[in-house]
């Protein structure tokens, strides 16, 4: 008999020793500096340790574990700000699976982290449209926000054709023009993807109609719960680190922590993490479970886990006083990423919104 809990806490565990050498937060601050040799050394431990097949089926050469699994990894990898793109290759292995692409060499090659992927994936009106028929139609548009470092060999992303219908595509990413962008979160790199009259076979269309929209749906929640699982281990380094700050910072005679304001200020923080931990885990089985409440818990995680981890990460910049608003301290790197998760696939106004008209729907 599986011991699911036992599972996770290996995974969680292995993952974390690994960037705990690999990617420490000294490493996070030289490269949100420019210094990017991080990222490829990244990819190719990911690759090497199973990261990337984690959840792939076991007939393609995946391990065939849970979304939990994959979870573990996106919360350490938030937990050291990592710049791995590894939510983008996710997106686009799903969407190969899903679709009956998964003996294509695509799917093998993501599997084996060989080659790495971008995605795009639209929270209202598809960012492409198709124009033609069959094998002569053409890709036009641009997608603001894409998470890619550079290293994308397949890019993933979805259009809508003059009928209205929509459409999944997988094309390579050396077709599409991508233009790196300037954003305060430097832990990850972000690029603005475009197209004007690419090119699109038949080949690289993966699904379309109800098909292509319900994998979008799903899609969008894989990603909403990888960016709340992100802040979950962000908050929870934020919030490690400050309570050792508290521990062992001096003020008129005594450590800071004694000060009953800040006990109190620092407890909040706790519960503020750990309610949207127990979340994230709901939305985590429901998502697995296919469930009717999956894309409500997905949006709530999601939005929750986002402030939460604005707050802490506030709290923790506060907490350290004036060397914590300075860049030489490493607090000013969780706020920002923070921010950046809140602020990512739709803000959460739009996925309390989105929550709350999934469940009018179901009332």
């Amino acid at each position: 008999m599986t011991d699911p809990e036992g599972e996770d806490r290996t995974i969680r565990d292995a993952v974390a020793k690994v960037l705990e050498t690999s990617c420490t937060i000294s490493d996070a601050q030289r490269y949100a500096a420019g210094d990017h040799r991080l990222d490829a050394n990244l990819r190719k431990e990911a690759g090497a340790l199973g990261w990337t097949s984690v959840v792939a089926p076991e007939s393609i050469g995946g391990s065939g574990l849970s979304s939990r699994a994959l979870m573990h990894i996106y919360e350490e990898l938030g937990a050291h700000l990592a710049p791995l793109p590894l939510l983008g290759q996710q997106l686009c292995l799903e969407a190969l699976v899903m679709t009956g692409r998964a003996q294509s060499p695509a799917t093998a090659a993501l599997v084996d982290g060989s080659e790495w992927a971008s995605a795009d994936i639209p929270i209202g009106a598809a960012n492409f449209s198709l124009s033609g028929k069959g094998d002569s139609r053409e890709l036009h548009g641009e997608a603001p926000w894409v998470l890619d470092d550079g290293s994308a060999i397949q890019f993933l992303t979805f259009a809508t054709d003059r009928q209205g219908a929509l459409h999944v595509l997988c094309l390579d990413a050396a077709l599409v023009k991508r233009s790196p962008l300037a954003t305060h979160d430097r832990t990850r790199s972000v690029m603005k993807v475009s197209a004007a009259g690419l090119p699109v076979d038949s080949r690289s269309v993966l699904a379309s109609g109800a098909v292509a929209e319900d994998l979008r749906v799903r899609l969008l929640n894989h990603a909403a719960l990888a960016l709340a699982a992100d802040c979950v281990g962000g908050a929870a380094t934020a919030l490690a680190i400050t309570l050792d700050y508290l521990k062992e910072r001096v003020q008129f005679g005594r450590v800071i922590g004694s000060f009953q304001a800040l006990k109190h200020r620092a407890a909040t923080m706790k519960i503020q993490l750990e309610m949207v931990r127990a979340l994230l885990s709901a939305a985590v089985c429901a998502c697995s479970e296919n469930s009717e409440e999956a894309t409500q818990l997905a949006a709530l995680a999601k939005a929750r886990a986002a402030e939460a981890y604005i707050l802490i990460a506030a709290e923790m910049i506060q907490f350290h006083g004036g060397i914590g608003f300075t860049e030489q301290s490493h607090c000013h790197l969780f706020l920002k990423r923070a921010k950046h998760n809140q602020l990512s696939l739709g803000d959460s106004d739009w996925h309390l919104d989105r929550a709350a008209r999934r469940w009018v729907d179901f009332a």
